[in-house]
């Protein structure tokens, strides 16, 4: 499998950024509700919440690839995923309501990660050959994970 980057997160603090907007995001790193965002606010909260958002992925994915190596991929589907928890995860911060619509792409996106721990392929994702099932086949060894998770 090729490695298509460096990145050690699957959305990058810039794409979240991009997504939401410079104020959507600013609005919603303002955790103190001061109309401030200040340094700490900016540098901490966004990247707890793609920390969050990466460690859910991780473990729905450990049991079919590596992580690391899912992360340098550009895949899409795991980008949109990290997208829609790390909102999550931002729009709660500092004791705001969250939007019905982000709310349930919250918890499709956890239904949906789900599936895949349960052993689905990874939409979008290049496996290595010789997977080419809609389950990944479990075993002694998969794809390039000896024993599970680590």
């Amino acid at each position: 499998m090729a490695i298509t980057g460096t990145s050690t997160r699957y959305v990058e603090l810039t794409e979240l950024m991009g997504w939401l907007s410079i104020n959507g995001y600013n609005d919603l790193l303002d955790v103190d509700l001061d109309g401030i965002v200040e340094n700490n606010e900016q540098s901490t909260y966004g990247s707890q919440a793609l920390n969050y958002a990466c460690s859910l992925i991780d473990f729905a994915i450990c049991g079919q690839v590596k992580p690391e190596m899912a992360r340098t991929t550009g895949n899409i589907w795991l980008k949109d995923r990290c997208i829609d928890l790390a909102v999550w995860r931002l729009m709660g911060y500092g004791g705001r309501d969250i939007p019905v619509s982000v709310q349930q792409a919250y918890e499709h996106t956890l239904q949906m990660l789900a599936q895949v721990k349960d052993g689905d392929k990874i939409p979008g994702y290049t496996y290595p050959t010789p997977i080419n099932s809609e389950k990944v086949q479990r075993g002694a060894r998969v794809v390039n994970v000896w024993g599970g998770c680590r």
